[in-house]
């Protein structure tokens, strides 16, 4: 029912429906973790960030989890060391997520780390060539080269 709910973009309700979800089956692992996401799409960045540890909890070894604690991070006053740290921890699990490559690349942007964050960039196309994000991000830094 939470999906449902979050594709017509009614987060209260969403949230609402991810928390009814755990708690008639705590460990609900993709409950969760939705529910980490509806958090931060509401702004509640260190209930979001919770969530994200309670799945880590559960699932040590969920590469998806560490990217959306890495951007519920990001979120929170730009908190981009922790974010970069899941980041590279989502990398370590499953190196094929094109998804998180671009992520870590627009937290290195924010540092200026720029060449840096043109190879991030890069190995996002290879790994996915239709990965727009990537292809725009990477097209902005080469202009101010």
């Amino acid at each position: 029912m939470g999906i449902s709910y979050h594709r017509w973009f009614e987060l209260g309700e969403t949230a609402k429906q991810y928390e009814q979800g755990i708690a008639l089956k705590q460990n609900y692992l993709e409950a969760i973790c939705n529910l980490g996401v509806m958090l931060q799409k509401q702004s509640n960045i260190a209930e979001a960030i919770a969530q994200d540890g309670q799945a880590l909890a559960i699932k040590p070894d969920d590469p998806e989890v560490y990217n959306n604690m890495g951007t519920a991070w990001e979120s929170q006053e730009r908190k981009l060391t922790e974010a970069i740290s899941c980041y590279k921890q989502a990398i370590a699990l499953k190196p094929d997520l094109a998804e998180v490559y671009i992520n870590l690349g627009i937290a290195l942007q924010e540092k200026l780390k720029i060449q840096e964050t043109m190879g991030y960039y890069r190995y996002a196309i290879a790994l996915k060539p239709d990965a727009a994000m990537a292809r725009f991000r990477l097209g902005e830094l080469l202009l101010l080269l």
